[in-house]
Formats: structure tokens, C-alpha cells, sequence
């Protein structure tokens, strides 16, 4: 049973269905840990005597239904994790790193000494962006049927022209940081040709108008 705060709106409406005066913003709930992952999250009021846990009423915070533990909800049994479940899962859990002594995948019989899990890296390399099987070792997660997004570094951004370039090159880089605003670094990486944000080439490209303007009045 994990004792929560209520922080959000949904689940504070759901508790007034239950009891209305316990449920009060930043106040404490009980939420049971169910066997098997089922697709259903279980609230209560908070409660001290435990004796009362197993059969108190819960709420199902996407449904709003009243659910008692043991009953069956969702084609499931909604029963809660006791301590020897617990023990149990992490006795039997797959390690999903390592290789059975035989070079299988490992299983919750598997015993003795683990091998390596060899991992052959295929080229040519891509970058990607966030981890996202954070959960694939834990049980089925949507993250781990979506393909992980590459990450592409010149997105969203552009190489100044040759002849913006060589006019920066024309101009002291004193002035040039003077009259933009920008900095030594980025003014000499535009010159190199490194991509940068469309609004900083703007500023750049209006910059040297301007002086190409005032030329042209003198």
C-alpha cells in the first residue's frame, strides 16, 4: 500500500465520491500495488488501521468506479502485492542482461553462472535522443514499440551564404560584436560556416544591409 499526496484534480474529484471531507488538496490517499500490472489505478481514502485495507472501497481514477480488492474489474482480479509477492517477482525475475550458462536467454528458472550478453553495434552510427526502454526490462511499455527518434543537430537551422561571410570577414570583429550584440564565438563560427538559428543569421544579415546602406548615403 503506498501512501500519496493529492496534487491534481482528477484524483481529488474522484476521492470526493468516496469520502468529501478527507479529500482536500496536498492532503494523503492510500493507492494498493495490484498483482500483474492490471489497466487500472485504485485509489482510497487514507486509512491508519490496516485491518480495514482489504476491504474498504476504491475508486478507479479512469473510470471513477467503486472496485473492491479481490473482486474482478477489466477482465482481472484486482488484488493487491503482499511482501511475499514481492520476494517472489524479484526471485524470479528475468535478467534480461546477462545469458543462461548454456548461452540461452536467461528465465525465472534459470541458475548458475551468468554469461555476458554480447552486443554486435552495426554501422553506420546514428544519434538518437533520450533513452526511452527505461521500462523494457520491468514489462511491456508503449515507449518500446515506437522507433527511437534521431537526433539531428542541424534541425531548425541554417548556413550563412558565402557572400554573407566573406562581408563579415571585411568588418573588424570589435564593431561586429558592438553593433549586434552578439559574441566573438558565434560571429566566428558564422564565418566558418557552422548552421545556426534562422533569427541570428536575420540579425546578421540586417546588420550588414545597414551598413551597406550607409555606404551607399556617404
Amino acid at each position: 500500500m503506498m501512501s500519496m499526496r493529492i496534487t491534481t484534480p482528477n484524483v481529488l474529484v474522484n476521492l470526493r465520491k468516496l469520502d468529501r471531507e478527507m479529500a482536500r488538496p496536498f492532503n494523503f490517499f492510500h493507492m494498493p500495488v495490484l498483482r500483474g500490472n492490471p489497466n487500472c489505478t485504485l485509489i482510497a481514502p487514507f486509512n491508519k488501521d490496516s485491518s480495514q485495507w482489504e476491504t474498504q472501497n476504491y475508486i478507479d481514477i479512469n473510470t471513477g468506479k467503486i472496485v473492491k480488492l479481490g473482486t474482478r474489474f477489466k477482465g482481472s482480479f484486482a488484488l493487491g502485492m503482499s511482501f511475499l509477492s514481492v520476494i517472489k517477482d524479484y526471485y524470479e525475475h528475468n535478467e534480461s542482461k546477462s545469458l543462461a550458462p548454456d548461452g540461452s536467454k536467461s528465465g525465472p528458472d534459470t541458475a548458475g553462472l551468468l554469461r555476458r550478453y554480447s552486443v554486435e553495434a552495426i554501422t553506420p552510427f546514428h544519434l538518437i535522443g533520450k533513452e526511452v526502454e527505461r521500462k523494457a526490462t520491468d514489462g511491456p511499455d508503449i515507449s518500446i514499440f515506437t522507433e527511437p527518434g534521431r537526433y539531428n543537430p542541424y534541425r531548425g537551422k541554417m548556413v550563412a551564404s558565402r557572400e554573407t561571410r566573406a562581408e563579415l570577414r571585411r568588418i573588424s570583429l570589435r564593431k561586429q560584436m558592438r553593433d549586434t550584440g552578439l559574441s566573438h564565438h558565434t560571429l566566428l563560427l558564422i564565418q566558418r560556416g557552422h548552421p545556426f538559428k534562422k533569427t541570428t543569421l536575420c540579425k546578421v544579415n540586417a546588420y550588414l544591409r545597414s551598413q551597406t546602406s550607409k555606404q551607399n548615403n556617404r
